[in-house]
């Protein structure tokens, strides 16, 4: 059999599992997620409207991140999506080991870059540039990359995900960063974007447990100054749907259903 399509490929990912419905509040693995839930252009971002998910910590705002109707949300509507300025916006929720994964875990956000530094922060825990725990795209190499310090001048691990000039400016994306278990191996890191599973392009001392920073967890920028934060780049574009989960790889497990010649996850919530 000769088939226009590839029946078998294996970097599938069913993104469309992000929460879109006004008032869905997760499950019992989420975090911490952020949606407008009809949230009117212009409005800032609210606690009680935008945030929910079992933890609770308190939530600090820098800057001004805006529910705006600028380009629309990722499904296609009219509805608002959250803006970061890419200059001071971002928001934190305050420290908690909920933010210091031993386990499986999934961040995943729809994100709209306009302009990027050298590292455009999506998340980061952070007292300073040399005890972080972060991701960031890296414009330079065109690179996702997870990394975490501990107080030294050194990397003590990373991973990178190579993205292929398939995360254009100026669009939506769904991105996912998760591990699959609690062992520290390459093998327990998956990266996504617009449901193509991401080829690793480097990492460095996996085995090494991601730290416990004492700091906020903060998603579109940081809550920091000082020495190499410019290593450190505020988001400057739009995000909606951020989502934090602890004790799950929601896009993992993929599987094949030869019978049919389906792809299906394996993931059902």
């Amino acid at each position: 059999r000769l088939s226009n399509v590839v029946r078998y490929s294996k970097p599938i990912e069913r993104y469309a599992n992000t929460w879109v419905e006004k008032g869905d509040t997760g499950d019992a693995f989420t975090t911490v997620q952020i949606q407008s839930n009809g949230a009117k252009s212009g409005k800032p971002y609210s606690d009680a409207l935008n945030r929910s998910g079992y933890n609770t910590g308190l939530a600090t705002i820098g800057g001004n991140p805006t529910w705006v109707t600028t380009v629309g949300d990722p499904f296609g509507g009219a509805n608002t999506a959250l803006f970061f300025n890419g200059v001071n916006d971002y928001i934190s929720f305050a420290d908690s080991s909920d933010w210091n994964p031993t386990g499986a875990f999934t961040f995943e956000s729809w994100v709209y870059w306009i302009t990027v530094g050298d590292y455009a922060l999506l998340f980061e825990q952070a007292a300073s540039h040399n005890d972080r725990f972060r991701c960031a795209y890296i414009s330079g190499t065109d690179r996702l990359n997870v990394d975490w310090y501990n107080g030294g001048p050194s990397v003590d691990a990373n991973i990178q995900f190579v993205l292929n000039e398939q995360f254009s400016p100026n669009e939506w994306h769904h991105i996912v960063v998760e591990r699959t278990g609690s062992a520290q191996a390459e093998c327990n890191w998956e990266g996504f974007c617009d449901g193509v599973g991401l080829r690793v392009g480097g990492h460095s001392n996996l085995d090494d447990a991601i730290h416990n920073i004492s700091a906020a967890m903060c998603f579109g920028g940081r809550d920091w100054s000082g020495t190499n934060d410019n290593y450190h780049d505020f988001w400057h574009g739009y995000m909606d749907n951020i989502r934090w989960s602890n004790g799950i790889a929601r896009y993992g497990g993929i599987s094949l259903r030869t019978t049919q010649q389906v792809i299906t996850s394996s993931n059902s919530d």
